[in-house]
């Protein structure tokens, strides 16, 4: 059974809380990333900054605006700890990749940082699945429990 360690991204790029949202939104384009993992001096875990905080914050509030720009938008945030979430969902690296798959595929989550002793050592993100997923079906075959099968096989049901 494949585990997070076997699919994760390591070493992950982090931000500090005070970083500037400017420089956060520069990491994520220059190493293409979704989400950064906001970290202590220590490198703890302390929240998730991602895409859709840093774009919500450059869309216009007044919806004749045409440009986006965060100016457009009005009081910029100074920095990262303005807009980050303060309570990320992490993953430990021994985890089967199916829970990581159905935290990832059940909720708005797009990347779970992966910490080890409470430090992050890498991010998991749905890419990361795709990327898992693309390869030969013997290795996408671990996703799937002996008990499931079916063409929704690996997929869990959802509602009650």
């Amino acid at each position: 059974m494949l585990r997070v360690r076997d699919v994760m991204t390591a070493p992950v790029v982090t931000v500090a809380p005070e970083e500037d949202l400017a420089t956060a939104t520069r990491l994520m384009d220059e190493h293409g990333v979704t989400a950064l993992p906001v970290v202590d001096e220590h490198g703890h875990v302390l929240g998730m900054v991602t895409e859709t905080e840093v774009v919500r914050d450059a869309v216009p509030r007044n919806p004749w605006v045409r440009e986006l720009h965060p100016s457009a938008a009005g009081p910029h945030p100074a920095c990262v700890r303005d807009v980050m979430s303060f309570h990320p969902v992490a993953v430990l690296p021994d985890v089967e990749l199916p829970v990581a798959a159905d935290l990832l595929v059940n909720s708005s989550l797009t990347s779970l940082p992966v910490v080890e002793d409470g430090v992050v050592v890498g991010i998991v993100s749905r890419h990361d699945l795709v990327a898992v997923l693309a390869r030969s079906e013997p290795v996408a075959q671990q996703f799937r429990t002996p008990e499931e099968s079916g063409p929704a096989a690996g997929v869990p049901e959802t509602g009650s």
